[in-house]
């Protein structure tokens, strides 16, 4: 009966140990264990109380990504002290790429820690995002061309709506360190493939005029749908640069390719004392008349908002004509001529643009020969 006692006691006393064996301190507490171990200049000891927690297994317990950082930059330090630069290093790497985000507070951290952060790369080397939005096309008349002579100047252009979607290309103008505190650090390059939408409308009200008393016996109105795909290689430049908020100004030149124009005219016919009638029918056509690039130069500004890992992009721009949309030498075209009484107009095209975006920020920290 003693015995069968002994062996109970025993399992319990056995299941109890296994169990607090299988339980590990929380990290937090770990984390601030080897915070005050390494204050109080126990330098060997830091390495053993993180090892466990950086290492752990997939399932295991572990220190978060915000913990991570904090231990590989006590690891940073505690080897920059015991004179262990290469294990140093290999922390400092591990720490930016736990917080590819993380900034020194020089007011605070060691002299000797801010010294080796600055001698890595901790730029972005470049950032990659999508951005769509709205924009109204502004055309603007340079020479007017028409079927009828009394109807030159007559006709209205008035701005239309589109939208517009593409990718954006980010990277820092000059990405050595040694510009930190000078103002080249703010320029970066953009870069920007986007599918646009565009058009306006056209009206006129004397089309043709009766030969009897002068009155209009014909008007036209005409809705013309474009599509593009644009390019913008621009230079950006960060009014205040930070890793959160960051509002900038963009300026530089724009190129449009024409993808596809049409244009959807009706013509309406209404002779002296006789009952109107009306021309319409499918969009007519009209690329052949219209160039196939045509070049602009734009500016604007906008912010970029850090959340997680990523910026929300925000930016208005103004976008303006250098060139003609019409081709001179196909400005005409046979089913809009003679069908419709409609002639294309040179006319120059500008537009204002809103968009709303993300952008990727691609970082591959490594130590660098400069300073900053």
């Amino acid at each position: 009966m003693r015995m069968r006692r002994f062996y109970v006691l025993a399992l319990i006393l056995l299941s109890v140990v296994a169990w607090g064996q299988q339980v590990k301190p929380d990290p937090a507490q770990v984390l601030k264990l080897a915070q005050a171990t390494y204050e109080q200049g126990r330098l060997h000891e830091v390495p053993s109380l993180l090892a466990n927690y950086l290492e752990a297994p997939k399932g295991q317990v572990g220190f978060t990504k915000e913990q991570q950082r904090d231990a590989h930059k006590l690891l940073t330090q505690t080897y920059i002290y015991l004179e262990e630069p290469d294990l140093a290093d290999v922390h400092m790497i591990k720490l930016l790429k736990a917080d590819p985000f993380f900034e020194i507070n020089e007011a605070v951290d060691p002299a000797e820690f801010i010294a080796l952060y600055k001698r890595f790369r901790t730029k972005p080397i470049f950032r990659l995002g999508a951005k769509f939005g709205g924009n109204i096309t502004f055309p603007s008349i340079t020479a007017n061309y028409y079927v009828g002579a009394n109807s030159t100047g007559k006709g209205q252009h008035a701005p239309g709506a589109g939208f517009q979607v593409g990718l954006v290309f980010e990277r820092d103008l000059f990405q050595q360190t040694r510009f930190d505190k000078n103002w080249k650090q703010k320029l970066a390059v953009v870069g920007e493939l986007l599918y646009f939408s565009r058009g306006f409308t056209y009206t006129n009200e004397e089309l043709f005029v009766s030969d009897i008393d002068g009155s209009a016996i014909a008007s036209q109105e005409g809705v013309v749908s474009q599509q593009w795909l644009d390019f913008n290689p621009l230079i950006q430049y960060r009014l205040k640069k930070g890793r959160v908020f960051e509002p900038f100004v963009t300026l530089g030149p724009g190129v449009s390719y024409k993808l596809n124009v049409s244009n959807q005219l009706k013509t309406s016919i209404t002779p002296v004392g006789r009952s109107s009638n009306s021309v319409s029918g499918p969009d007519v056509g009209l690329d052949e008349s219209y160039e196939s690039f045509v070049f602009s130069v734009q500016a604007g500004g906008g912010v970029k908002l850090r959340i997680g890992s990523i910026f929300i992009l925000a930016d208005a721009r103004y976008q303006y004509a250098l060139t003609n949309t019409i081709n001179p030498d196909k400005r005409s075209n046979r089913e809009a001529v003679f069908d419709y009484g409609f002639q294309n107009n040179d006319i120059r095209q500008s537009n204002f643009t809103v968009n709303l975006g993300f952008l990727w920020p691609y970082f591959n920290p490594k130590k660098t020969s400069n300073f900053r």
